[in-house]
């Protein structure tokens, strides 16, 4: 009851309502996987970045088979710039839910930002076989090209140098 309240409450953003029926679930079962993710989702939105990593960590603790809160907190260390976390957790998370699509589209930004443009469009592919109609579906197929390009040029450019390495002729002392 008290979660599928904390639910409503944050889809209509009104974060007090939501962190209020939350905490209620969570002191009613202490280990409900769910309402630890809602909280932490509250403590995201709100700019509350440690508590909402605190809250998400607690969801994965009561169970480590929920997908969501590996998401959550990948997309939370996105937001703070710290890619190569996000890419373990929202690995953790696909690994748990193959059609996870939120989670390949996030897994694709974050190895994007971590200049890894094979691998980031690659899991935007996947995030468009998982979601097709999606209504970002043009966006994310549109980065998806970009990234194969950048990926492509950057073969090409290590392709180049290794040549020109390999073509001078060594310097004697």
């Amino acid at each position: 009851y008290h979660y599928n309240r904390g639910v409503t409450f944050l889809e209509k953003e009104d974060y007090r309502g939501a962190t209020f029926e939350f905490k209620t679930a969570i002191e009613l079962d202490p280990k409900y996987p769910e309402a630890h993710n809602g909280l932490g989702l509250v403590y995201r939105y709100t700019g509350h970045t440690d508590l909402a990593i605190a809250a998400f960590r607690k969801s994965v603790a009561a169970n480590p088979k929920y997908a969501a809160p590996y998401m959550h907190l990948g997309v939370t260390y996105l937001d703070r710039d710290e890619y190569d976390k996000a890419v373990t957790y929202l690995e953790q998370a696909i690994k748990r839910d193959k059609h996870y699509a939120d989670a390949y589209y996030n897994l694709g930004i974050a190895q994007n930002k971590s200049e890894d443009f094979s691998k980031a469009a690659g899991s935007l592919k996947l995030y468009l076989l998982a979601a097709p109609g999606a209504k970002d579906a043009k966006e994310a197929r549109t980065l998806m090209y970009e990234l194969e390009f950048k990926q492509e040029r950057a073969e090409k450019d290590r392709a180049r140098t290794a040549a020109l390495l390999h073509s001078q002729k060594p310097i004697r002392a």
